[in-house]
């Protein structure tokens, strides 16, 4: 009797092996950070926020991960995003981070009247307005939503001093003519 007994425990735990679910790891973030929270917005498209203000974000279903800047120190516990334009990051002493993300930030093409270059900048962003007629008024934006730059009637070439912004990714809202266009662009 006890080996039929032993026969089926060891017929019940192979069983179990054949059919059970396992979590391994995945590519490493490339941070020493503690993780709180992964929200995906898409199958290759997602976020993690942790310790000293870290948001990481993945277009490769976390094949790869890219630092962003959240402008903040303490810790990110949670990040949800209510549709996809509009993300929330949530932290220490009531902090909350909204987040613009990239729906309406229009991709340079040959016929796009707007040219930023060097992307990513280091010292400093240039802007090619030459193919625009008129006044041209320049908001740049944070992925937070935080404006940190604004000029008007700009210069056909104009040089825009990145030297002192932190490392991440910028939204340049560019006003001409009753048209209004959204570019990213990256600081290293």
């Amino acid at each position: 009797m006890k080996k039929y007994i032993l026969l089926f425990v060891l017929y019940i735990a192979g069983f179990h092996v054949l059919f059970a679910q396992f979590w391994g790891p995945t590519n490493p973030s490339g941070t020493d950070e503690d993780l709180y929270d992964v929200y995906f917005t898409g199958i290759d498209k997602g976020y993690v926020v942790g310790g000293n203000g870290l948001i990481l974000y993945t277009v490769s279903g976390g094949i790869t991960w890219t630092e962003q800047n959240s402008g903040v120190s303490g810790y990110l516990h949670g990040i949800v995003f209510t549709d996809n334009a509009t993300g929330y990051a949530v932290g220490n002493n009531g902090l909350v981070l909204k987040h613009m993300f990239e729906e309406g930030i229009m991709d340079e093409s040959a016929d796009s009247p707007v040219h930023l270059y060097p992307n990513p900048a280091t010292g400093q962003l240039h802007l090619d307005l030459s193919r625009i007629e008129g006044p041209v008024h320049l908001d740049v934006y944070t992925v937070q939503g935080v404006k940190i730059f604004s000029g008007s009637h700009l210069k056909k070439n104009y040089a825009l001093d990145v030297s002192s912004w932190a490392p991440g990714i910028y939204i340049a809202e560019i006003q001409y003519a009753n048209h209004t266009g959204k570019y990213k662009f990256c600081v290293q």
